[in-house]
């Protein structure tokens, strides 16, 4: 008898302790809902807004009556403290409409909420529409693509993230996710990219992502870029790399792949000038990409410019899209651009760097300014 009261004893309270605990657990995780018309304006200090800077950091708006305006700000977090001034876990989560925040906590006293300004958002289409305020970007398409154009130092804006959205990764892994926009498609104006959108962006990697590529078997000579090592390198290899995500960011476009024999003299404009043509995702810079980029040389697309190492890549060598000329002396063209826009004929064998280029869906908006401390971003669709 004792021992079945001992045992019935111990289980109360078992079911006691589980009780207490669940409650508490219960209790701690009480969402409360703050009003804010009860706290505006902010007499009590119950509530505080800090509203961030355009010169940086943040600002307290005491004379605050309502919310920020959600055009312009953004809710960023909330800080909240009990009555003894201890912080208390809380999830803040700012209702525009209903004009209220619900914090997760047992007994909040005070929160300070804080609001970011909203990052400008652009697409191919604004920045060709804001084209005379950017002295870098061409009044006028060339081949169908209004270009970056000038030096280095000219062109300090063409910056973009891609493979990662946040922006501090990027810029610490430059050789990983940095790359810079050639131009921006406008195909009222060109009869020669007939697959392109109005908008796009075309976009080159600012490092090469492989440094001793070799064209193709140096026993085939006029190898076209179609059949070449280097395009399935590009669309097989490369490719993979890249997060899935971003893949899906990548318009799969019409490439120039050859050049007219008979234009002796004048490699510039191979787009124009085409023997061949094929749809597929990453292709190579083309030569009149480089030689539209500035009026001297070398241009900022000269790979001897910007973050690539100007001693690792001092030659100004790497693979183009020009593939061949239809000659049997032909292997294929590479930039060699570090003075003027030139061509050289190398043989298929001889490894060069590949820095890869691909078009962008229509569709995509960047945030940031373009510079390399505040490169775009592709924003995630919400």
């Amino acid at each position: 008898m004792k021992k079945r009261i001992i045992i019935i004893t111990i289980i109360i309270l078992l079911v006691g302790i589980i009780g207490i605990k669940e409650i508490r657990k219960k209790e701690n995780n009480i969402l409360q809902e703050v009003k804010v018309q009860d706290h505006f304006p902010n007499k009590d200090k119950t509530l505080s807004i800090m509203i961030e800077q355009e010169s940086g950091g943040y600002k307290e708006d005491t004379s605050r009556t309502s919310w920020p305006d959600s055009e312009t700000y953004q809710y960023e977090k909330a800080e909240c403290t009990d009555g003894d001034g201890a912080a208390v876990s809380s999830e803040g989560v700012v209702n525009f409409e209903e004009n209220n925040i619900h914090v997760k906590t047992k007994n909040t006293i005070y929160c300070t909420l804080y609001f970011k300004i909203k990052p400008n958002e652009v697409t191919g289409a604004i920045l060709i529409a804001n084209r005379t305020t950017n002295d870098a970007l061409q009044d006028e398409p060339v081949n169908g693509l209004y270009r970056y154009y000038g030096s280095d130092t000219d062109v300090q804006n063409n910056y973009i993230c891609f493979g990662t959205t946040d922006q501090n990764i990027c810029k610490e892994d430059k050789e990983q996710y940095m790359y810079r926009i050639i131009g921006i498609t406008d195909n009222s104006s060109s009869s020669t990219n007939l697959t392109l959108k109005e908008g796009q962006l075309k976009i080159i990697k600012a490092t090469p992502s492989k440094t001793d590529q070799v064209w193709g078997p140096s026993a085939r000579l006029g190898l076209s870029f179609m059949d070449s090592t280097v395009r399935k390198y590009l669309n097989s290899t490369f490719l993979n790399s890249i997060n899935e995500s971003f893949q899906n960011k990548i318009s799969s476009q019409e490439w120039y792949i050859g050049m007219d024999a008979s234009a002796s003299g004048d490699y510039f404009e191979e787009e124009v000038r085409v023997t061949s043509e094929s749809n597929f995702d990453i292709g190579l810079m083309y030569m009149s990409d480089y030689s539209s980029s500035g009026s001297s040389y070398p241009s900022w697309l000269y790979i001897g410019n910007g973050i690539v190492d100007n001693d690792k890549y001092s030659s100004g060598v790497e693979w183009t899209m020009t593939a061949y000329d239809g000659d049997a002396h032909a292997s294929a063209y590479v930039a060699a651009t570090s003075t003027a826009p030139w061509v050289a004929l190398k043989e298929i064998s001889e490894p060069h760097p590949v820095r890869p280029v691909f078009y962008l869906n229509q569709d995509v908006s960047l945030i940031g300014d373009g510079s390399i401390g505040n490169p775009y971003i592709i924003k995630e669709p919400v």
